[in-house]
């Protein structure tokens, strides 16, 4: 797909960020006024040049992103405290302990019987 002589960022073989993709498909945008132009152009549909035009959708399935010339999602693993995925580097929040009298009867009773004081003993 051609475009002023020269091919789309997506079908060259670099890899585009949202944010350039968006840029682009409006510029495609203002060159031929009409998004399923656009769609045609870069092998999607009107709504998905619109969505990434406009509000930078950034599409989840790797075939899409693929022809688009985005990068391939990674893969991560869950936050081990909180069980999802965190946008940021950090987890947000601490994990909550559970207090005492929350806990169920025969965890509190194995608590008490086998737990250890905070203050040392002194051997005599």
């Amino acid at each position: 797909m051609k475009k002023n002589g020269k091919m789309n960022e997506g079908t060259s073989g670099s890899v585009l960020t949202i944010q350039g993709l968006s840029d682009a498909i409006l510029q495609d945008y203002r060159e031929l006024k009409n998004w399923r132009k656009v769609g045609v152009k870069w092998g999607i549909n009107e709504g998905t040049a619109y969505d990434i035009g406009v509000y930078r959708y950034e599409p989840k399935r790797p075939g899409l992103r693929c022809k688009l010339g985005l990068p391939a999602l990674v893969p991560t693993s869950p936050c081990p405290i909180h069980g999802v995925v965190h946008v940021r580097k950090t987890c947000p929040k601490p994990k909550k302990e559970a207090r005492l009298w929350d806990l169920p009867v025969r965890v509190l009773r194995w608590k008490l019987e086998n737990r250890e004081e905070d203050h040392p003993t002194t051997a005599v």
